[in-house]
């Protein structure tokens, strides 16, 4: 398959993003009927709405240092979010991502990337001379060494 030139992948889905859930619509539509297809909508957009409530006392940290604190907390609110879009691809993942196997599958391959860059970062800095150890004091600080 030949790459577009200058067309990147995550462009392409957010620009067809529409259509698939369009297509996902039409499809339970077929399915259910309309009657069941709206309140599966509408419970779809409850339930995230009582999950972000749930875990709306996070959101004030830092999301980055919370994926390591609390993990799970951060899939729960993630899922909230996509449960929340309107959409039924979009409530199938967030669906997905509420269940443990997957949260750990995805917590594992998360922290190990971290923990290899940060390798890599402290590599670095040991090698281009950017670290310094010693001790320090302020000129007159009254615990001064002498």
């Amino acid at each position: 398959m030949r790459k577009l030139p200058g067309i990147k992948i995550p462009v392409i889905l957010l620009l067809s993003y529409p259509f698939i859930e369009i297509f996902g619509f039409i499809l339970v539509f077929r399915w259910l009927g309309f009657a069941p297809t709206v309140l599966l909508f509408v419970m779809t957009t409850m339930l995230g709405s009582f999950l972000l409530r749930k875990v709306s006392l996070l959101k004030k940290r830092n999301l980055i240092s919370l994926l390591f604190i609390q993990p799970r907390s951060v899939f729960v609110m993630f899922a909230a979010f996509l449960l929340m879009l309107p959409g039924f691809v979009t409530d199938l993942i967030g669906l997905l991502l509420l269940l443990q196997p997957l949260q750990s599958l995805l917590i594992k391959r998360v922290t190990r990337k971290k923990t290899q860059n940060s390798y890599k970062r402290a590599d670095n800095q040991y090698a281009k001379g950017r670290t310094f150890e010693g001790e320090f004091w302020r000129e007159g600080d009254k615990n001064q060494k002498k």
